[in-house]
């Protein structure tokens, strides 16, 4: 998981996440009645405003995202990318570009939708 003199600590972390969403979602290594690989999921939910006040915990991430952002990159790399910022980039360009479609895969939604009688025009 991390890897090196501190490795450890990555295998600690993703021991407590195979215990949450493993065990507690009743999945995992538990359950030999599951196909190995079934999909376990925890999640977390925290009211922040309990803590802190919202616009502070934005400005704060914000903050946090510069520092990250700011740090030294390996030879090569251009940016450094926060979680889920390359989805979000991917979903900006099909919205402006619309989404690449493989002409069989087309093919064969546009015969599945004549089977059913289903307009593709508006797409």
């Amino acid at each position: 998981p991390l890897g090196g003199a501190l490795g450890f600590k990555g295998f600690g972390m993703s021991v407590m996440v195979d215990l949450f969403s493993g065990i507690l979602s009743g999945s995992g290594v538990c359950r030999t009645d599951l196909p190995r690989g079934a999909n376990g999921v925890w999640m977390y939910l925290i009211d922040v405003s309990q803590f802190i006040a919202a616009d502070e915990y934005d400005s704060l991430v914000t903050k946090y995202v510069e520092y990250v952002k700011s740090s030294k990159k390996q030879p090569g790399v251009e940016e450094i990318l926060m979680p889920g910022e390359i989805e979000m980039n991917r979903q900006k360009q099909r919205e402006n570009d619309g989404v690449d479609v493989p002409d069989e895969t087309w093919r064969q939604i546009s015969e599945l939708a004549d089977k059913l009688n289903v307009s593709l025009e508006s797409l």
